[in-house]
């Protein structure tokens, strides 16, 4: 499915809310496409944006887990972020960077009081691992979607694709 952030605006169409209770692996099939490409000119081009992920109730800024996301200028590359919040701190660590126009596979596992991400590129090669720690022990979880920043807004409208796999 095609997601789509009008320029101007933070959110991604379609919105999909969705719950689910005690899921333990999701994984997402996504692709960037050249619409990615952006400059804001200043340290914001270094926000983390927001690609998918879940947050557990009450509040997805106390606890959540989800890959971020930034386009490097001079890299001309993706770079993929976890961006955690654990007991309400904010966690972000990079985890590699990614070609636009091709696919990768994104796993986020909930065990034993970690979070588990974990990248695949398009031969099913793992390439990148990272595990965070969390404390909580809630069960009821919802998805979080794509979101653009930060603060600013996308200069132009962007595009990707993005796939629940599980």
């Amino acid at each position: 499915m095609t997601f789509t952030i009008p320029a101007g605006r933070h959110r991604a169409r379609p919105w999909r809310p969705w719950l689910w209770w005690g899921r333990g692996k999701f994984v997402w099939r996504v692709k960037f496409t050249e619409s990615c490409r952006y400059d804001l000119h200043g340290d914001d081009q270094y926000d983390t944006n927001k690609l998918c992920g879940i947050g557990y109730l009450w509040h997805h800024h106390k606890d959540s887990a989800r890959f971020g996301w930034r386009y490097i200028p001079t890299l001309q590359q993706i770079e993929l972020l976890t961006y955690c919040y654990v007991d309400g701190v904010r966690i972000i660590q990079p985890l590699c960077l990614c070609d636009i126009g091709k696919e990768y596979e994104l796993q986020l596992h909930d065990f034993f009081k970690n979070y588990i991400f974990r990248v695949l590129n398009e031969g099913r090669e793992r390439i990148a691992d990272y595990s965070q720690a969390h404390t909580h022990k809630k069960k009821l979880q919802y998805r979080l979607g794509l979101y653009f920043g930060g603060n600013q807004v996308p200069p132009h409208q962007i595009k990707i694709e993005l796939k629940k796999l599980g």
